[in-house]
């Protein structure tokens, strides 16, 4: 009986310090990985997407951070806790294909815009929560994603069919 009861206190203990072990593990030890050392991610202007509609009419203009390789697309928008209504992040892909993002790390709440390769709008995802690692998956084959802060797709009125348009940085 003791044997089993040794066993019991045994396991308990070692489940209690992985529990606080992995607790731990925080976000701060992954942005070390990514090499950010002193705070959230800066925003970094390289870009403005202006959003049309299908008449050439403008919805909106966003300032906007470029995403086009490996690593910039997997930090994508972690570690930020904040972003200005017109801030977004354009992660650019080689070709046209089923996509799928998740929040992972990801502190602030977003609305994630698929586009195809023509640039037409082909799937808005609102609401993506945070942390969160479930795929969030486009309706349609992507070569573009815009993410953008919470409830400005709906309140710029997007829909499918709408298109981006790239300009340079003022």
């Amino acid at each position: 009986m003791n044997r089993k009861l040794l066993g019991v206190v045994f396991a308990l203990c070692i489940s209690a310090a992985l529990f606080f072990a992995f607790r731990a593990f925080r976000a701060d030890t992954v942005m070390t990985w990514y090499g950010i050392t002193d705070g959230e991610p800066a925003f970094s202007k390289e870009t403005v997407v202006r959003i049309v509609d299908e008449t050439g009419m403008e919805k909106a203009r966003f300032d906007t951070e470029v995403a086009d390789d490996e690593s910039s697309r997997e930090l994508g928008l972690m570690f930020r806790r904040t972003m200005a209504d017109r801030q977004a992040m354009l992660f650019i892909f080689e070709k046209e294909e089923p996509r799928a993002f998740w929040m992972k790390n990801t502190r602030m709440p977003l609305d994630i815009i698929y586009f195809a390769a023509d640039s037409t709008v082909v799937s808005i995802k609102p609401a993506a929560t945070v942390f969160s690692t479930k795929p969030i998956f486009s309706d349609k084959p992507a070569r573009f994603v815009l993410e953008v802060k919470l409830g400005v797709a709906k309140e710029i009125g997007l829909k499918a069919g709408d298109r981006f348009m790239l300009e340079s940085p003022e």
